[in-house]
């Protein structure tokens, strides 16, 4: 079993759950200096203009280095509104949208203090929807570099993680506009294949 050391994520990018179907040891790190611009704060879907970046917005750290899990969210920009919107666009036509979105719906607009509580309440929600078991824990600590993969270098896009976590290729919207658009947000994967998702989830990480 390996360690795998990852940073939070507001909704998680599909290598992480390829950490977690390969039984690895998955560290959350909450702890560690927030990165702006990056998948602490974004995440990444597949619209008809190709893949968009999707932000919630944060209060402004003026700064400071916070942990990450300490970062509060800024509910007066209207960013749950234009992201249920953006989702709902790309994705209204997918197999499994109806199935999937009122859940999602429901997790983008509760509201949370801050972005360790919405990872710590959202990622069994996600796991659940993908029926995959993850041996996973949240430190609200630091976490020393003893890994052997640590995703907490500044990932912004998807083309940033390492093949060794790319999920196998399945159909996505817009497959007859685009190639194949890997390591997008869960949302992808589960719009599109449904209860069948994990199952595009290699078992050991090349």
């Amino acid at each position: 079993m390996n360690k795998v050391i990852l940073p939070i994520s507001i909704i998680p990018p599909i290598p992480f759950f390829v950490a977690c179907a390969s039984g690895n040891e998955i560290i959350i790190d909450g702890g560690e200096n927030y990165q702006k611009q990056s998948i602490r704060n974004r995440y990444h879907i597949l619209s008809a203009n190709g893949v968009l970046p999707l932000t919630v917005n944060v209060a402004g750290q003026k700064g400071e280095k916070i942990p990450t899990g300490q970062i509060t969210i800024d509910y007066d920009k209207h960013w749950v509104r234009e992201h249920l919107r953006s989702i709902e666009s790309a994705y209204r036509s997918a197999p499994f949208f109806e199935h999937y979105f009122p859940e999602i719906q429901s997790l983008i607009e509760s509201k949370y203090f801050n972005l360790a509580e919405l990872f710590q309440t959202s990622f069994p929600k996600w796991l659940k929807m993908l029926k995959l078991d993850c041996n996973w824990l949240y430190s609200e600590s630091f976490v020393e570099a003893e890994a052997e993969l640590d995703l907490r270098v500044p990932i912004k896009k998807p083309s940033d993680f390492p093949d060794s976590l790319k999920s196998d290729e399945y159909m996505q919207v817009f497959s007859d506009r685009f190639p194949f658009e890997p390591n997008l947000s869960i949302i992808d994967l589960l719009m599109n294949q449904g209860p069948a998702a994990n199952t595009f989830l290699p078992k050991g990480m090349e």
